[in-house]
């Protein structure tokens, strides 16, 4: 089971890196373990890992590769108001 720290999974999913006090990686965890049902006081999938980041307990398995990109929509007054993902198999 490999560790990813906040600066690695911002990275892989926003392409960015963590601000100093960034906590934004913690409430997308928060959130994922609300949908899978999982108790962050006995996580049964995401496993916090102190002072080092998160790790997923269970195997996975890629059954495609696939390749994302992401597209940013004008807000109102500026164009970084949100975003959106697409992803196509390669």
């Amino acid at each position: 089971m490999r560790v990813f720290n906040r600066d690695q999974l911002l990275s892989l999913t926003q392409g960015r890196k963590a601000d100093m006090f960034e906590r934004s990686v913690d409430l997308l965890v928060s959130r994922l373990r609300q949908r899978l049902n999982d108790d962050a006081r006995d996580p049964a999938y995401i496993k916090t890992v102190r002072s080092e980041g998160y790790v997923f307990s269970k195997p996975v398995e890629i059954k495609e590769e696939r390749q994302c990109t992401r597209a940013l929509y004008p807000g109102p007054g500026r164009w970084d108001h949100g975003s959106s993902w697409s992803c196509f198999p390669v």
